[in-house]
């Protein structure tokens, strides 16, 4: 029982603040591979429904989302269920990167909960990307009060091409200004 306890202590993600912006705040975990963990939040200034409702306009979220320069509802199956596929933009040399996810919505009084994973061989890989096969995540809308409400998305993916050190580096960058730039357009602030 104790080393069972034990190994659950030490498993358990151990956060570490990397970065603010504002009352943006951006976390990473390392989980004893080479990527780290991440997650972002902050508070928004708009009840929770109406954040998740902006959030599921996939065919805009490249328009916040950064380095996303196109992002595409490829299939919803249901209301608790769709396919998505966004681009990435990696710096030259380098070639951009795609990603396929299948998204699985979960919905209580005071909370949505989106969770990704990516879903690899979905469609046909296109020449033009790098298809990024390990990838999942969430993203978290929390109610707060009536009129506020909390925001947060995590991610574990790993870069085919690209050395874990050099993302670890830069991990918490891109999602930290996709977290800002999504508060300023729920809260009106563009």
């Amino acid at each position: 029982m104790i080393i069972f306890l034990v190994c659950s202590i030490s498993a358990a993600d151990v956060w570490k603040l990397e970065k603010s912006m504002g009352t943006v705040k951006a976390y990473t975990a390392d989980i004893g591979k080479p990527f780290k963990k991440i997650k972002v939040n902050c508070p928004m200034n708009a009840p929770f429904n109406k954040v998740f409702d902006e959030y599921f306009k996939v065919e805009e979220q490249h328009t916040w989302m950064s380095e996303i320069p196109a992002s595409q509802l490829l299939k919803k199956e249901s209301d608790n269920v769709w396919y998505t596929r966004y681009e990435v933009k990696f710096p030259f040399p380098m070639k951009n990167r795609e990603l396929i996810y299948k998204m699985t919505k979960t919905t209580t009084d005071n909370e949505i909960l989106v969770n990704y994973t990516a879903v690899p061989n979905y469609l046909p890989e296109n020449k033009d990307f790098i298809r990024m096969t390990i990838s999942s995540g969430y993203w978290k809308f929390t109610k707060v009060t009536a009129t506020t409400s909390t925001c947060e998305t995590g991610a574990y993916n790993e870069t085919a091409g690209v050395p874990a050190w050099i993302v670890n580096m830069f991990i918490v960058d891109i999602p930290t200004n996709t977290m800002n730039n999504f508060k300023k357009r729920i809260e009106g602030t563009k």
